[in-house]
Parts: C-alpha cells; sequence; structure tokens
C-alpha cells in the first residue's frame, strides 16, 4: 500500500484536502464567531437579527434557549459563514469584492480570507470522483490555505484555541493507505451530496449590478438592479440598506433623491460624497417569512471636486454671454449716435 501512494502524490494530495475540507477550514471560523459573540448570547443575536434566514436544521442546534448554550463545534462551515456573514456586520469590513465573491490575491482582510475558507471547501468537493490532485494545484491551494489561517491567527482580535501549525503537521503526517484514500472519497461525496441537496432548494436567489460605472461625480445619478430569481409570489419588496463603516441605512425610496426608483431598481440623483458606501438589497415577502439579502454588496465611489468644476465652466460661459449681449448693445447704440 506504501507504493501505492508513493507512485501517485495526487491521492496524498486528495487525502490532505479531503481532511482540511471537513475538519480544519471549520476550526478558524469558530474561533471569529466566538470572539465577537459568546454561545451563550447567540440566541439573542440570532433574534435580534431580521434578515438572517436560517434553516429548521440550523435553527435546531444554534438557536437555544438560555439555560441551554449552542455548540459551536457542531456548526459546519456552512452554519459559521452564514452566522459571521449576517451577525458580524458592524464588527468585520466587507470583503474587497463582496460576500460571496472570490478575493484577488491582494485582497487579504480578514473578512477575504473567510471567503477563502466557504471557497476551500466547496470547490473541492468536485475531486471527489477522481480521488486525486494533481501536485501543482495542490502546491497553490495548500499554500494559500495555510497563509489564510496563519493571518486569522495573527489578527489580535481573534481569540484563537488552536494551534493551526500544528494541525497543518498532522495532516501532512498522516499516512496514506487505500482504506483512507477510499474513507475520505465516500466522506467527500456525501458531503457534496449534501451540498447539492442544500444548494437545489427551492429558495430566492437575489444578487445586485451597477448599471453604469460605480464612479459617478458629484452631481450624477446612480443606479443600482436587482435581479430575483426562483421565487413564486408576486407580494414581495427590495429594501436597499447603504453600509458605511459601522453605520447601516435604510433607504427610503419615496423620498425626492431617490424619485425613479422601481420595485427592483435604486436610483440616486444628484450623488454627493454622503452617498458613497456598501449597497445591499433585502427581499421580503408580505407574508411573515425569512428575509433573504442579496449575495453581494455593491460599492459606489463619489468624485469631489466636479461639481465645482463644472459650475465655473457654466459661470465663465454665463459671463461671456454677459460681455457679449453688452458689446452688442454698445455697438448699436454707437450706431444710434
Amino acid at each position: 500500500m506504501a507504493s501505492f501512494c508513493s507512485s501517485s502524490n495526487d491521492k496524498r494530495n486528495f487525502q490532505w484536502i479531503t481532511v482540511a475540507s471537513v475538519e480544519l477550514v471549520k476550526l478558524p471560523l469558530i474561533d471569529i464567531l466566538a470572539s465577537y459573540i459568546k454561545p451563550l448570547d447567540l440566541y439573542q443575536k440570532i433574534n435580534s437579527c431580521s434578515t438572517l434566514k436560517l434553516r429548521p436544521e440550523q435553527r435546531k442546534i444554534c438557536l437555544i434557549k438560555s439555560p441551554g448554550i449552542p455548540d459551536y463545534n457542531k456548526f459546519d462551515v456552512t452554519l459559521l459563514y452564514t452566522l459571521i456573514r449576517n451577525l458580524l456586520e458592524c464588527c468585520l469590513p466587507c470583503p474587497a469584492q463582496g460576500w460571496g465573491k472570490e478575493p484577488k490575491t491582494t485582497d487579504i482582510e480578514i473578512s477575504d480570507d473567510i471567503e477563502r475558507l466557504r471557497l476551500f471547501r466547496n470547490n473541492y468537493y468536485a475531486h471527489a470522483d477522481s480521488a486525486s490532485v494533481p501536485d501543482k494545484e495542490f502546491e497553490d491551494v495548500w499554500g494559500n490555505l495555510k497563509l489564510a489561517i496563519k493571518r486569522i491567527a495573527c489578527n489580535s482580535n481573534i481569540m484563537c484555541n488552536m494551534d493551526y501549525e500544528k494541525e497543518f503537521r498532522e495532516i501532512e503526517r498522516s499516512k496514506c493507505t487505500e482504506y483512507q484514500l477510499e474513507t475520505c472519497r465516500i466522506l467527500l461525496q456525501a458531503y457534496a451530496g449534501l451540498q447539492k441537496q442544500t444548494d437545489s432548494k427551492d429558495e430566492p436567489d437575489i444578487s445586485i449590478v451597477h448599471v453604469g460605472e460605480n464612479e459617478k461625480k458629484c452631481g450624477e445619478t446612480a443606479l443600482f438592479e436587482a435581479n430575483v430569481e426562483k421565487v413564486k409570489s408576486l407580494s414581495w419588496t427590495i429594501t436597499w440598506y447603504k453600509h458605511r463603516g459601522d453605520d447601516i441605512k435604510r433607504i427610503e425610496t419615496s423620498k425626492e433623491k431617490y424619485r425613479g426608483s422601481t420595485k427592483k431598481g435604486l436610483v440616486i440623483k444628484s450623488v454627493c460624497k454622503e452617498d458613497e458606501g456598501e449597497y445591499q438589497a433585502v427581499l421580503s415577502f408580505e407574508s411573515n417569512g425569512p428575509d433573504y439579502k442579496s449575495k453581494n454588496t455593491i460599492r459606489l465611489y463619489v468624485l469631489e471636486g466636479k461639481v465645482q468644476e463644472a459650475k465655473f465652466i457654466r459661470v465663465n460661459i454665463f459671463h461671456a454671454k454677459i460681455y457679449f449681449v453688452i458689446h452688442l448693445m454698445q455697438i448699436l447704440f454707437s450706431y444710434n449716435l
């Protein structure tokens, strides 16, 4: 069996990634959630968040009244990610590319690394059938995973209860046998099947796009549009929110500034620096069901100084017109004389 493993590093790579996907990746997420919300306070935090959407099986293990205490170690990556994204909005910065999107190499904030952990787990379900990961692909992915977890562990706001370097060493020292590989393959297929069932549930899907450029000059108009899919009921509304640092503001589309907004579109007239920030849409139904946040946020950048330049040009043109009229009157007056 040893010769079986030594003949193909691809199998060993698959085993390491499977163990990391199932056991390791969720540990830093547990530390992040516990650093900001104690298990005893989770019930109150969930009830106070009107936009948090949880499935019945998730509510069963995390929505526990006192004196009962939820066990974060029983939470999977999906639940941990959902709670962090919805309950820690005021504590963590938004990922550079937005929630639910793949970070760029240069994006290294803690929220970017949270997205990396989620994507690491999701991306490697696809290897369950082949039970192999090529060396070149593995080296990049394994190195990036180590860097992401190391950055989280070094974050001064996070209290880590685990020696992650030791956990990596334990995985890398594990023996590679046909039995271990088959166990990993079956385990990963089971997780993949569970994820597929979750994703295929008939739940609304909402995302937002910026019509035109996301950089606007002062005085210009910005337009956002929500794309809504898998919605059977016609009785739904979109509420827009602007995030700027710790401040979350609900946008009242009935105001003159947002005149022209539609059921799915947000119009911001005559933008100014105060309009700059992250925008998000929330889908609600008239029935008392859960609300659904857009999968992503979009940032609006407002460039200062352009209005003054435009006004300066308009003023100069106005003065030129006055000068022309006065000069014309002087000519006509001289003719009359």
